[in-house]
């Protein structure tokens, strides 16, 4: 069994973690889930200036071809001739980590590299070169192209239409309301499983490891790069936010989902995005 650098990356495991280990391999923190040691062919988690560079330049590389391709199509649908009916909405499932916060990847936590996307539309009543800087959700985008494309509104689902923030409102309904994010992190590798979940309100955003409990609290407005942990000086907040999860999470358990078959052209898909192994 290897333990390759990304993995520790991703578990965002210490060079001090990596040293405890190497002088006692079979302390029980240096067990995996099956109870094989991390030690081994475990290497020191450090990137050089020179590789975290690379790593950031594939990744700028990656941005350069998809804006190209998206340039193609947007070409295509201007020169059709339903242009004027056409919705389009560009926008992505998570940014990305660089060692902001200690770790790469993007499937464990939810700093603001990860979260904050960009979220760009035309089309329908939209009107042109409007910016709005609201904070709002992945789970809006639903009803707002339902609203746009004045279908029938569905009932009992997540999310608010953002229409309002282009046809006159001020934004206040969406200001001060909690936003969720929810990632399971890494499985089993080092550490076993880890879940992380945060909740933002108005400016302040709270973390929490679901089996630790360990918590973390930053103001966004004062600190957009979260570097600075005020947990401890506003224990009021921590307690407020807290509840929000527990309350959100709660709902969550009580919901039931339909169970999804896929069919062998959709498992073709996923295998050749990499979410499906063979």
């Amino acid at each position: 069994m290897v333990w390759t650098t990304n993995a520790l990356f991703r578990l965002r495991v210490s060079d001090a973690f990596i040293a405890a280990c190497r002088n006692d391999p079979e302390a029980p923190a240096c067990l995996d889930h099956e109870g094989h040691s991390v030690v081994g062919a475990m290497r020191a988690s450090t990137l050089d200036a020179s590789q975290l560079q690379h790593m950031v330049d594939r990744y700028d590389a990656g941005i350069h071809q998809l804006d190209a391709e998206l340039a193609r199509l947007f070409e295509a649908i201007d020169a059709g001739a339903e242009r004027e009916r056409q919705l389009v909405v560009v926008t992505s499932d998570h940014g990305e980590e660089f060692m902001e916060h200690g770790s790469v990847f993007h499937a464990a936590r939810q700093y603001e590299e990860v979260l904050r996307v960009l979220l760009i539309a035309r089309g329908g009543d939209l009107p042109k070169g409007l910016r709005v800087d609201v904070p709002v959700s992945l789970v809006d985008l639903l009803p707002t192209l339902l609203d746009v494309a004045k279908a029938r509104a569905l009932s009992g689902i997540d999310g608010e239409s953002l229409a309002p923030l282009w046809r006159g409102g001020d934004g206040s309904a969406f200001a001060d309301r909690a936003l969720y994010a929810d990632a399971p992190g890494e499985y089993g590798e080092v550490l076993g499983p880890r879940h992380y979940v945060s909740v933002r309100k108005g400016d302040f955003k709270l973390h929490r490891e679901q089996s630790t409990g360990q918590l973390e609290l930053y103001d966004l407005a004062r600190d957009p790069a979260e570097l600075r942990d005020i947990a401890a000086d506003h224990p009021e907040r921590v307690d407020e936010l807290a509840g929000l999860l527990d309350a959100h999470h709660g709902r969550s358990a009580g919901s039931q989902s339909e169970r999804v078959e896929f069919s062998e052209e959709d498992r073709r898909a996923l295998r050749a995005l990499g979410y499906l192994e063979e």
